[in-house]
């Protein structure tokens, strides 16, 4: 997911709370959109936690890096890697 700005502001996160947030999600597998929808990694097409391993392979940032081994070991557990 990526949490921008507004939804940090909206949500009257600071940084500290926004990595904690980020980081639980991925420990109990949940992927927030853009538009704020959590999806189940689990469930989640193939291409799409593909798409999602690019998207924060792509970021300037390391704030998502925790959900590449989360996506990989659904990939693994699927068969796709």
């Amino acid at each position: 997911m990526s949490y921008g700005r507004e939804y940090i502001e909206d949500h009257a996160y600071d940084i500290e709370e926004m990595i904690e947030a980020i980081k639980k999600d991925a420990s109990i597998g949940i992927w927030v959109t853009k538009d704020n929808k959590e999806l189940k990694i689990s469930e989640m097409q193939t291409s799409h936690i593909r798409n999602c391993i690019n998207f924060i392979n792509r970021k300037d940032d390391d704030l998502y890096k925790c959900y590449i081994p989360v996506f990989e070991a659904e990939l693994k557990k699927r068969g796709e890697i």
